[in-house]
């Protein structure tokens, strides 16, 4: 399970923690690390992750995608507030 994170105002240092829900062993408290993360998705098919970054609501967001191995696999420019993912 990927779990969107924050320490909010002030500051907002934003993070990604990995925690398994199959051997409850498993956690990685800082998989990413980041300011301004607003959502996060999964695409079940392409085994990706999708990372929105509002950038702080000043203009267009962005999205990240990265592998389940944590490579960046690509970057999009997208419109304000970005929080959510549909995939069909």
């Amino acid at each position: 399970m990927y779990i969107l994170t924050s320490t909010g105002w002030p500051d907002y240092n934003d993070g990604i923690a990995v925690v398994s829900i199959n051997d409850g062993e498993t956690l990685i408290p800082e998989w990413k690390t980041g300011s301004g993360f607003y959502g996060i998705g999964y695409d079940k098919e392409r085994q990706e992750i999708y990372v929105a970054n509002a950038k702080g609501f000043q203009g267009n967001g962005q999205v990240t995608v990265y592998s389940k191995s944590g490579a960046e696999v690509n970057t999009m420019e997208v419109g304000r507030g970005p929080s959510g993912f549909v995939f069909r």
